[in-house]
């Protein structure tokens, strides 16, 4: 067993801002929340008697209670596969350092080892997928990264959540929204609560440089105003970029060499354009199959909008992920759509302050700001070999680590002293607050390789193609999804 200290995923949030505290809401699109997602400052969770008016909100925190009865396990281990590198810090740290991200994690696990009497460890030398075909008890909890969800499910690896009923998705720590557009045929694979902080890192926003948004004469405080007034939308983006344009190097030619209005690699970030316009690619018939709004009138309109708007001087569109945030390092466009984990990485390096949005609405109508995320944030997923003593057990564990999370990591990451260079400005922290309570994932990305024809991914391949017509790309695609969801794709949720 091998425990890695990458400190840089620990550091990403410290970017982020001190009053981002909403992050296991109910994905209510931007609604004014008292930061444990119920709205209108409602209480929640056994907290009614209790006056509140004068606590903060991580104080508020302390008081729910995480519904777990305790239990003297007897040194039991823990036992947690990460799936990738980047995040195994989220689950584990072997002793405090003295940052405060870092030591959050490591009371967090363990004060839940002390109360509990168990050994919480990351089992990183274990193939996780061949130790539960061998019928191997070597793994508690896996977390796998969304985009590859149907490894395990199509191979019948992994237990239905809403079998365990210590588990009550409907605690502030649970990303209610998207475990309800996860749940097909009333199964859920893979759940998402405040314990996988990849699904705060990886969400995506539009950032902004605030020195050049004032050389380019835009107003910063009327960009937050519209946010606020909810008339950010896209042809405001639009309306703002298409006219920045700087030939930097004097070569009469367009170049990444240039300054632009707005740019980006049309991929991850590309993915985001229907969820921030309220245009889900699927939703449930009363049997609960899915079905698919992808060829609609919006969907269209938005299609022929962006590529429109890809067309005009402000819009530079990149090669890859390295130049898209590399470009906004080096102050070479003034907004570009980054997920939140490039804050402490790429982000870091900036000279210049910055400042963030969230992704337009379609139009003033629409009633919320919703965002993706890349789709390597990880879901936890239970393996078969597990018995019925042993879910109760890690059923019981993972709601204590999910609530220790809401109530004490988050919060230290939002507090911690921060070291990037993005705007203090109280405005920005409230930004990253509606982002936050408005991440909407994508499912389909759990299932776009096996059965659902790369469904999540259709909009970028329009974007990259712009002469492909959505109705044929989708003729194609929908083909592909009748013959592979018609072969036994529901059995996989009704077993």
């Amino acid at each position: 067993m091998k425990t890695k200290r990458t400190l840089a995923w620990l550091l990403t949030l410290l970017t982020i801002g001190s009053t981002l505290i909403a992050c296991g809401g109910d994905g209510d699109g931007g609604k004014e929340t008292d930061g444990k997602g119920s709205p209108n400052g409602e209480q929640t969770s056994g907290v009614d008697t209790i006056d509140t008016a004068n606590m903060t909100e991580t104080q508020k925190r302390q008081l729910v209670d995480d519904g777990i009865e305790t239990v003297d396990y007897n040194e039991r281990p823990f036992r947690i596969s990460g799936e990738t590198s980047y995040s195994e810090n989220h689950y584990y740290v072997e002793s405090e350092n003295g940052d405060p991200c870092i030591d959050a994690v490591w009371k967090r696990n363990h004060k839940i080892e002390e109360r509990f009497n168990i050994l919480i460890q990351l089992t990183e030398d274990i193939d996780f997928e061949e130790s539960v075909l061998t019928d191997q008890k070597e793994v508690d909890l896996r977390a796998q990264a969304a985009w590859k969800m149907h490894h395990l499910v199509t191979q019948s690896l992994i237990y239905d959540w809403n079998d365990v009923e210590v588990i009550n998705q409907d605690q502030p720590w649970y990303t209610k929204l998207s475990n309800d557009e996860s749940t097909i045929m009333g199964t859920l694979y893979g759940i998402c609560s405040d314990f996988s902080l990849s699904a705060m890192t990886e969400a995506y926003g539009i950032f902004f440089n605030t020195r050049l948004v004032e050389n380019y004469g835009i107003d910063k405080a009327g960009l937050y105003d519209m946010v606020n007034k909810g008339t950010w939308t896209i042809d405001k983006l639009i309306e703002v970029t298409k006219g920045i344009y700087d030939d930097v190097n004097q070569d009469n030619v367009r170049n990444q060499e240039d300054l632009y209005g707005f740019s980006y690699f049309v991929s991850n970030a590309a993915d985001v354009w229907l969820t921030a316009f309220d245009q889900t690619l699927t939703s449930k018939a009363d049997d609960g199959t899915l079905v698919f709004n992808v060829a609609t009138d919006k969907t269209e309109a938005a299609l022929s909008k962006l590529r429109d708007w890809h067309q005009t001087n402000g819009v530079w569109l990149c090669e890859g992920e390295e130049d898209e945030y590399g470009l906004f390092v080096d102050a070479m466009t003034v907004f570009a759509p980054i997920p939140f984990s490039q804050c402490f990485t790429t982000l870091r390096e900036m000279e210049d302050v910055y400042s963030v949005l969230p992704y337009p609405k379609w139009d003033e109508n629409q009633t919320g700001y919703y965002t993706n995320a890349n789709d390597n944030y990880q879901l936890f997923c239970l393996p078969k070999t597990l018995n019925d003593e042993d879910l109760e057990f890690v059923g019981s564990i993972f709601e204590v680590l999910s609530a220790e999370t809401w109530k004490t990591v988050s919060p230290i990451y939002y507090d911690a002293a921060l070291k990037g260079r993005y705007s203090k400005e109280p405005e920005t922290a409230k930004m990253i607050d509606i982002i936050m309570n408005g991440r909407r994932f994508e499912f389909s990305f759990q299932y776009a390789e096996s059965h659902l024809g790369r469904v999540s991914y259709l909009f970028r391949d329009l974007l990259d193609e712009p002469k492909t017509p959505l109705a044929s790309k989708w003729m194609t695609t929908e083909r592909v999804i009748n013959a592979k969801v018609t072969n036994g794709f529901y059995d996989l949720f009704t077993e």
